[in-house]
């Protein structure tokens, strides 16, 4: 059976994963206070470390009150870079979208 910590680990990873084109990396940290919560480190395309939580309420930037009903909010909050990246992507996939249309 499979506890909520590894439920929220894997989720927080498979999140951050799937967000590999706004983030320059990822770890996973040990289990939070709580034993409810996992931890990542996340390296940002500014070079700089952000901590994020998964708990049941949602996702949360270390030293926020604010939780987030996602991780692309959080990682918007986090990162101007991110927001910028993940326009880039979205635009990339729609002219590939067009492109496979157009032949």
């Amino acid at each position: 059976m499979t506890s909520s910590l590894d439920f929220a680990a894997n989720e927080l990873a498979q999140a951050l994963s799937e967000q590999a084109f706004g983030i320059s990396g990822f770890i996973m940290k040990e289990k939070g206070d709580t034993g409810v919560e996992a931890i990542a480190e996340i390296e940002l395309l500014e070079g700089t470390v952000a901590e994020i939580s998964l708990t049941s309420r949602g996702y949360q930037l270390k030293d926020s009150t604010h939780v987030y009903e996602s991780i692309e909010l959080a990682l918007q909050a986090a990162s101007p870079r991110y927001a910028e990246a993940k326009h880039a992507e979205l635009v990339a996939k729609l002219s590939s979208l067009a492109s496979s249309r157009e032949k």
